[in-house]
């Protein structure tokens, strides 16, 4: 910008007229040092919105990862409570392929955490994707009014809240957990041994003549898959 008020004094001053092809260089000159000016005031805003944006999403991580910490929950990959500037959403972003939305936990209006849920029918080899589901909400409330229609592969309505029985998987993998239509999604993922893995709960549902085929019950609700 120095340089071309510079050259813009010596054009006018080394002659006491100015030429229409000089008058024109003069001109462009003048467009190319606003344009300059203006390209300088475009990236200080574009800056400063970085630096808001940069904010605004630290805050967003550190609140989030305040309350999972606080609720104790167990997630693979593991997430850094502490270091939230080290914190990166795709760690808690579910992509699936029945859909391309993406999800992830977050807060409702009410303040409450709200969760997608990845419901599985392996007897049916077919999923159900539940989204928005609030901590507080019981699972049956919202299964109920999904269940009272069959799905196009239920051909003869066996999946109804009232012949059906839901299962979690601990950790490894080695047994199953009971849940109730009367439990809330948050106590579901409060559950000792119960895993968050990559942001996606995931409930299991067996039709009730399914179970006695599938499962053996070991004690204290645990029971493992045949």
């Amino acid at each position: 910008m120095y340089f071309l008020s510079v050259f813009f004094f010596i054009a006018k001053s080394s002659s006491g007229n100015v030429t229409e092809a000089e008058q024109k260089q003069l001109d462009s000159l003048e467009q190319v040092k606003e344009k300059a000016a203006n390209a300088v005031l475009v990236e200080e805003r574009n800056k400063r919105k970085a630096r808001a944006q940069e904010k605004k999403d630290l805050e967003e991580k550190r609140r989030l990862l305040k309350a999972l910490s606080d609720r104790k929950l167990n997630f693979r990959p593991r997430l850094p409570f502490s270091r939230p500037e080290l914190m990166d959403w795709s760690l808690l972003e579910v992509s699936l392929a029945q859909t391309s939305e993406r999800y992830r936990v977050s807060f409702n209006e009410d303040g409450n955490l709200q969760w997608p849920f990845l419901i599985q029918y392996p007897q049916a080899g077919q999923v159900d994707v539940l989204t928005d589901c609030d901590e507080t909400a019981q699972v049956g409330s919202v299964l109920r009014p999904m269940f009272e229609t069959p799905a196009e592969w239920d051909k003869d309505h066996k999946f109804r809240l009232e012949n059906i029985r839901m299962f979690v998987s601990d950790e490894w993998n080695e047994y199953v957990m009971e849940v109730w239509e009367w439990s809330t999604f948050g106590s579901i993922l409060s559950l000792p041994g119960f895993q968050i893995v990559q942001g996606l709960p995931v409930i299991m549902i067996y039709t009730r003549d399914e179970i006695e085929k599938k499962l053996s019950d070991v004690g204290e609700n645990k029971f493992v898959i045949n």
